[in-house]
């Protein structure tokens, strides 16, 4: 069978299937808590790697100490530094939405109670401020407002995005251990393996 047909009629096998559980009232249930708590905290970790790598390159400290490798490979570069942002914004919005359908904090936080659902209280503000981001910028490109508009009425600062991460990492490892969970990989040092690879395309480019 042509792929193009094979993949129309997964599809449309897919659709049939949804269809009929629904009316049967037998929707697929969620993933397990310790599943949905082991992806929350894969999550969590992604955008630590989203926001290293848009802050490497996007930062007074990194335009500075780049500035050959971003001369010499500008419009690569530029594209790693659109995607981490729109990446980061996506992914760290997902961790703070409420959608009982979704793998999210707030939900998780919700059903275990204690320690993990006193410390997303802490979050509420500046998760606002991401979701505005992705509303208006990265999910939807809002037909009103321009990118800097957007940036300006969220008013959010780098500072205030890498301590979210932070918080959501946090909240993680409460969680992983309130159901007896190893703790998630931390990507200890992001921002320093980010580093290292754009030193080494600079040094590279002098030999």
């Amino acid at each position: 069978m042509p792929l193009r047909l094979a993949s129309r009629t997964a599809a449309v096998s897919a659709a049939h299937w949804i269809s009929a559980s629904s009316a049967a009232g037998m929707m697929p249930k969620l993933l397990l808590l310790e599943d949905r708590i082991r992806i929350a905290g894969d999550l969590a970790n992604r955008a630590e790697c989203f926001y290293a790598t848009w802050f490497a390159i996007a930062s007074r400290d990194g335009r500075s100490r780049f500035s050959e490798v971003l001369r010499d490979h500008s419009e690569i570069l530029m594209t790693i530094q659109a995607a981490s942002m729109s990446a980061f914004v996506v992914t760290l919005h997902s961790l703070f939405e409420k959608s009982k359908k979704t793998v999210n904090l707030p939900t998780l936080s919700a059903e275990l109670g204690g320690a993990a659902q006193d410390k997303l209280s802490e979050c509420t503000a500046v998760a606002k401020k991401i979701a505005k981001l992705r509303h208006n910028i990265f999910a939807h490109r809002s037909g009103r407002l321009t990118k800097e508009e957007v940036f300006g009425l969220a008013s959010i600062t780098p500072n205030e995005m890498r301590l979210l991460v932070i918080k959501a990492q946090a909240i993680c490892r409460i969680m992983h251990r309130q159901v007896d969970l190893p703790l998630p990989f931390e990507m200890i040092g992001a921002r320093a393996a980010i580093d290292n690879i754009l030193s080494a395309v600079q040094r590279d480019s002098h030999t």
